[in-house]
């Protein structure tokens, strides 16, 4: 029974990456003549996180209050280690096995700017954590953050091209891209919490251990693709700040927007001791690993072999914590 469940997770995940394809093909149409940086931040990192804005939205749905809460934000924390461990380590592997020097510069200024709003959010929500509650003003914070972030790169962007869809045929092309991606990834999502919430059942292992892995890899197939694509591309810079930007995503708006829907709809959400313990653990393991990562490709300035096998031993070494109970 759990086999088959792995599998029809397997087929949801390819499910979610086609759908986000096609959410993110439709979207590069808006970010044609963008610096690379602030394409891979903004557009790039929006369409590929939608799996996991709508994956919280649905657990919060689910399942009660604190498990619902558990689930999406175990699912968002393990994408967040997933994105900036395993994509650049991915791609590392990628630009120095094909011996191109070019594809495996990052740029240090792209990292110390998305790096600070990263560490900034993360910083903020471990407060949060360690208030224990989570409400209406708490998600509008979180919400508000990622506005600042957003209008610090759109005005920063130099040479956006404003013409790129004054076709009507293009226009058309775009929205049925977008929406059919966007009603192939909510089924998804929701066939893909369902089935682990059952894999914890069947299985267990606590929800929060099956979110951070199972869900968490899944939600992350479309962010790790668009990397390694544009890895394959030469534009390493890109891949980088998609990852980090999506992880910025992730934590304001993908936990942010089901907050704050959930709080207005019943009211705030109140961690229980154990369960607030272990995010907590959990936020101070994300924010070391985080802080590892950006430290590896500021200082290096490119993609290394040194940088990609520690970030891997770093990505497996939470996987096996995973498994052995740890959080």
């Amino acid at each position: 029974m759990i086999l088959m469940l792995l599998l029809g997770i397997a087929l949801t995940s390819w499910l979610i990456w086609l759908s986000s394809e096609w959410i993110s093909r439709g979207a590069e149409y808006l970010g044609r003549g963008w610096n690379p940086g602030i394409r891979g931040a903004t557009i790039s990192a929006i369409s590929s996180s939608l799996p996991e804005l709508f994956v919280a939205l649905i657990f919060l749905n689910v399942l009660s209050d604190v498990e619902g809460f558990v689930g999406g934000l175990s699912t968002m924390t393990g994408s967040a280690i997933f994105n900036i461990l395993l994509i650049p380590s991915l791609m590392g592997f990628v630009a120095l096995t094909a011996q191109k020097t070019k594809k495996s510069v990052v740029s240090s200024r792209v990292i110390l700017r998305d790096g600070s709003w990263l560490i900034g959010i993360q910083i903020i929500i471990l407060g949060l954590l360690w208030r224990g509650v989570f409400g209406a003003i708490e998600a509008s914070g979180l919400l508000l953050y990622y506005a600042l972030y957003m209008r610090r790169l759109v005005t920063s962007n130099k040479g956006r091209n404003l013409d790129v869809l004054k076709s009507r045929e293009l226009q058309l092309k775009v929205i049925r891209m977008i929406g059919a991606g966007v009603l192939v990834l909510g089924v998804s999502c929701f066939v893909l919490v369902e089935g682990c919430v059952r894999i914890s059942q069947l299985a267990g292992w606590s929800l929060s251990a099956t979110a951070l892995i199972v869900a968490a890899a899944a939600t992350s197939l479309p962010d790790t693709f668009i990397s390694l694509r544009d890895c394959v591309k030469g534009a390493s810079v890109e891949g980088v700040s998609n990852a980090i930007g999506s992880n910025i995503f992730d934590l304001c708006v993908a936990l942010g927007l089901p907050v704050l829907i959930y709080s207005l709809m019943y009211g705030q959400i109140q961690l229980d001791p154990t369960t607030q313990e272990m995010l907590i653990r959990l936020w101070f393991f994300m924010m070391g690993v985080t802080v590892i990562a950006c430290s590896v490709l500021y200082f290096g300035k490119r993609l290394t072999w040194f940088g990609t096998i520690a970030l891997m031993v770093l990505y497996l070494g939470f996987v096996g914590s995973v498994f052995a109970g740890v959080w």
